[in-house]
């Protein structure tokens, strides 16, 4: 899913077609079908004019909304017009400390992931973030889930920061410090808000990728038709073994079966030969087991 600043609005596929699009400078969306029709009144949430609006696809034909004012808010339109997350919305910060909204991704399960930037921490400047799953629960501690501090000044306003889906349900942020060397840093934080477990920061110096235990990610996309990516991470040479069961515990195939070293891993699942379903693929490595569910659509 694409992700944009926007001071004048913008608009993007609502996956049959059409298009959604987001009003210029104020939180007004609306939705044309594939004929070039309304398909739903005017969204107005109500909240006036933004100096900066981030948005992001649903996975479902709708929209992720999350702006600042008053701490940072999230709002959840579904393909049909309706707000997911009541008429007040949610806020992921509220405060003074809280300085604005700095990008929203999908995470691949129709849930998504924000990051804004935080003094809480006195003179440091902060990035944070916080999980939210279709519902608008937070996946994690209330308080979100610290990403980065840095005594300079990040170019926390008037330049787009880019935040990007990692395509394992987490996300990837890149920044630079002005004041530091004119460094540009990109960090990663997991679909379970670890950070570094698939890579860890970087700048200039190019520190290498880490792996610091046995990981198996959520497969994308999920739903899937008719292939889908697994990828997954060992914190040592294993005997490994990946397979597929249907929804009654069956055997259906053998991804992987063999003598691994350490590393990042990745492969791709084609399902053409089977029917549409719930699956579960499982990976047992030196007594480290992990099950996920997926599901095929055709």
């Amino acid at each position: 899913p694409e992700h944009r600043e926007y001071r004048a609005g913008g608009a993007f596929s609502d996956n049959s077609g059409g298009v959604i699009g987001v009003g210029a400078g104020a939180l007004k969306i609306r939705r044309v079908d594939s004929t070039g029709q309304y398909a739903w009144d005017e969204v107005d949430l109500n909240q006036g004019q933004f100096a900066v609006i981030k948005y992001s696809s649903d996975g479902k034909g709708g929209i992720y909304v999350n702006w600042p004012g008053d701490g940072v808010s999230v709002q959840r339109i579904s393909f049909d017009g309706n707000l997911v997350f009541d008429e007040n919305h949610i806020k992921v910060c509220i405060g003074d400390d809280c300085h604005g909204s700095r990008g929203i991704v999908e995470d691949g399960e129709s849930g998504a992931i924000t990051i804004w930037s935080d003094t809480r921490h006195d003179t440091l400047h902060s990035f944070y973030a916080q999980h939210i799953d279709s519902n608008g629960a937070f996946l994690w501690d209330s308080l979100g889930i610290w990403f980065h501090s840095t005594e300079f000044t990040p170019l926390f306003s008037g330049s787009a920061i880019p935040l990007y889906s990692d395509g394992r349900g987490g996300a990837i942020l890149l920044w630079d410090e002005c004041c530091n060397g004119n460094r540009i840093y990109i960090k990663q934080i997991s679909y379970n808000g670890n950070l570094g477990e698939v890579i860890t920061g970087v700048d200039e110096d190019n520190e290498k990728a880490t792996v610091n235990n046995y990981q198996l990610f959520q497969n994308y996309p999920n739903p899937f038709n008719p292939t889908t990516t697994i990828n997954y991470s060992l914190f040592k040479s294993s005997f490994v073994t990946i397979k597929i069961y249907d929804v009654i515990g069956r055997e259906i195939e053998t991804l992987v079966s063999g003598e691994k070293s350490r590393g990042n891993y990745s492969l791709q699942l084609n399902g053409s030969t089977l029917p549409s379903g719930i699956y579960y693929y499982q990976i047992k490595a030196d007594g480290f087991i992990k099950t996920k569910k997926m599901i095929l659509v055709k």
